[in-house]
């Protein structure tokens, strides 16, 4: 700094934005980060070039471990920031739950979600786990300002009309971390939820919002 105010001129002019697109939650960086110690790159030098070998291998790494077929940069790009190692099955290693048909909008809708929080900048995460009383649950999507931070945004997507404990979980997320409530919901249900409001705080009924999917539908490809 004292340089910089001496000869009145920037030492280091250029700047540069580095986007995370997946991560770890931090809990799992020790036992389940891709790792490159065979890779012999001297760490404490500044930014490097990775060999093209390298990187066909890190995605290698990274489609065993978390599922990602026929890697390429969409798989990049989509869905939420900070994610989680794919079930371990104890005969088949890592391997994926399959999803019932029924969920495949349900998944679609957090994917959106998800994406679109990363468009503004925040870290996002789908399941993110909160502990109620006698209830372990997860929110859909949150999206973090850090990626070890809390929810700034709480997501809840209800297509099934589980209003009640819906809400319980989005207003739990609002009194703990002062999450900003949103709910997704079709739009002949509005009325419902409303009716569930009626019995909650003040300040949490002015802060929630409700969205109808095809909205999110509308904002993820626009």
């Amino acid at each position: 700094m004292g340089r910089r105010i001496k000869t009145k001129k920037a030492i280091w002019p250029l700047r540069f934005r580095i986007q995370v697109l997946k991560v770890l939650s931090t809990d799992k960086w020790e036992i389940d980060r891709i790792k490159i110690d065979d890779f012999n790159i001297f760490l404490q030098t500044s930014l490097q070039l990775l060999k093209q070998e390298h990187v066909q291998e890190i995605f290698k790494r990274a489609e065993k471990l978390f599922g990602f077929g026929n890697f390429n940069l969409e798989n990049l790009f989509s869905g939420a920031t900070i994610i989680q190692p794919l079930v371990k099955d104890n005969e088949k290693g890592h391997s994926y739950i399959p999803l019932e048909k029924t969920l495949i909008k349900h998944e679609e809708l957090k994917k959106q979600i998800a994406e679109i929080g990363k468009l503004q900048l925040y870290y996002t995460q789908t399941e993110y786990p909160i502990e109620l009383v006698r209830e372990k649950k997860n929110l859909d999507v949150v999206w973090k300002r850090e990626i070890d931070g809390v929810p700034t945004y709480a997501f809840e997507i209800e297509l099934s009309g589980m209003f009640e404990k819906t809400i319980r979980r989005l207003e739990f997320a609002f009194r703990r971390w002062n999450s900003e409530p949103r709910i997704v919901i079709p739009q002949e249900d509005i009325d419902k939820v409303y009716n569930v409001l009626t019995t909650t705080d003040r300040d949490f009924i002015q802060k929630i919002k409700i969205y109808e999917p095809n909205q999110i539908i509308e904002l993820f490809y626009s």
